[in-house]
């Protein structure tokens, strides 16, 4: 048997294309979605695990914290949702550069989000399930946004074919320009 290895690809500025293990048999399929190593190996440790249930077209984001980051290992577990990646990092070449990439049960792909990034999903199907596994604690006084449709950064969504539902919260973050002078 092959080696049951979660795969691992960069996407760029540290942050990272996860490919769970799958293996698939008559009775479903099993899925490994952790590795020591691979906490190891990006100096990760478990402060805390969310799991968000979403309507279809709920965008969730753009967040981060500041000045107490945090890194976070992103999956869907249920449904489809195209999540997207934000360098904040006022030094790093990326500032102001995003990634997207669809996140699915089916495809059983997840992402790695270094300190410093802004992260947010567009749920593409009804009650889509994600999974945050977040090193470092959720801190109020931490919690910064950005706007996910500011020009400035061009973010691109797929046609989720329904409105785009935001909180309150998130509707009135702040454009980019705006959040990185914080």
């Amino acid at each position: 048997m092959a080696e049951a290895k979660i795969g691992v690809k960069e996407l760029g500025g540290g942050a990272l294309l996860l490919k769970a293990f799958e293996k698939a048999d008559a009775r479903g399929d099993f899925r490994k979605y952790f590795e020591r190593s691979l906490l190891e190996r990006l100096s990760f440790s478990v402060d805390e695990v969310f799991i968000s249930a979403n309507r279809k077209g709920v965008f969730r984001g753009m967040h981060y914290q500041e000045p107490c980051p945090q890194k976070k290992i992103v999956w869907c577990v249920k449904g489809k949702v195209f999540d997207v990646l934000l360098d904040m990092r006022k030094s790093s070449p990326g500032c102001g550069k995003w990634v997207g990439v669809e996140l699915s049960q089916a495809n059983g792909k997840g992402v790695y989000i270094p300190e410093g990034f802004a992260h947010g999903f567009l749920s593409l199907e009804e009650d889509s399930r994600v999974l945050y596994v977040i090193s470092g604690e959720q801190k109020p006084e931490c919690e910064r946004g950005v706007k996910y449709d500011d020009p400035e950064v061009g973010i691109k969504l797929p046609d989720a074919g329904v409105k785009v539902i935001l909180s309150e919260r998130d509707a009135g973050f702040p454009g980019f320009s705006e959040a990185v002078k914080r």
